[in-house]
């Protein structure tokens, strides 16, 4: 769950623009997907990708997810804000950290993210 969240992020926030708002109102409008299927198309968004590298230690798996995006204020997405507690999206980073990762590391400007799985013994 955790690392679909993150890459959906990437690719639909990030590598396409959507922003929250945007998403709120296309879901509203059932027309999400084709917006999604729009911007892929688009000539300025076909060659971007989101990369993803894969590290593993002694204790950690680590995944290094990068997106072509401008980046985005993460701390808003660190905890549930309840004014957004009935919105129909806005809880993958919670979900990914929560259910997923020991932690999230973002870069400064959010396009960038760490996320570590502790491994057992």
């Amino acid at each position: 769950i955790g690392i679909v969240e993150i890459l959906i992020n990437a690719i639909e926030h990030g590598n396409l623009g959507i922003s929250y708002t945007e998403k709120t109102n296309l879901q509203s409008s059932d027309s999400w997907v084709h917006e999604v299927e729009r911007r892929i198309n688009l000539p300025q968004n076909k060659n971007k990708y989101a990369h993803v590298l894969f590290y593993r230690t002694k204790e950690y798996l680590e995944l290094h997810i990068k997106d072509a995006g401008d980046g985005f204020d993460w701390n808003k997405f660190q905890y549930l804000d309840f004014s957004r507690v009935h919105d129909s999206h806005g809880r993958g980073i919670i979900m990914a950290k929560n259910l997923a990762f020991e932690r999230l590391e973002y870069s400064a400007t959010g396009n960038e993210v760490r996320c570590f799985i502790k491994l057992g013994d």
